[in-house]
Order: structure tokens, then sequence, then C-alpha cells
């Protein structure tokens, strides 16, 4: 696989990611407001759960970006020369 080519499918991954996260973080703010407890639920999942799968998408966005800055730096080619 070309280098530009897995670095936009990173970039694609992490996007999607960042999109889910922010849709989990606008869910536990405003939809399952604070002191809710298990009283309400979006698919079986009260507040507390989801909080813990916007902390799993937030470790996920942080190692593709630090994987896509990883793709980013320049790696010497061969042996340099002394000048």
């Amino acid at each position: 696989m070309k280098r530009s080519t897995l670095h936009f499918a990173i970039d694609v991954v992490t996007f999607l990611v960042m999109l889910a996260m922010i849709a989990t973080g606008l869910l536990v703010r405003f939809v399952l407001s604070p002191g809710s407890g298990q009283r309400r639920a979006l698919w079986k999942y009260a507040r507390h759960n989801w909080g813990a799968v916007h902390f799993w998408l937030a470790v996920a966005l942080g190692s593709g970006a630090a994987f896509g800055a990883v793709l980013l730096t320049r790696r010497p080619r061969g042996p340099s020369r002394g000048e």
C-alpha cells in the first residue's frame, strides 16, 4: 500500500472516530442529563456506559492522530554522506 493511500485511510478513520466522539459527547451532555442514573438510557446504555464509549473513542482518536503524525515524519533513506 502506498504511503499516501495509507495516510488517507488513517485520516478518514480518524475523522469518523472524531464524529462519533462528538455524537457521544452531545448525547451525554444534552440527552442523558446528569443525575438521570439508570432511568434514562439509549440502546440499553446509560450515561455512565456512554461515557466509557466516549473515553475509548478518545483513545482511538489520539492513537490515530499519533499514527498520522508518525506517517508525516521524514525518515532517512540511506546512509548519509559526510560533507
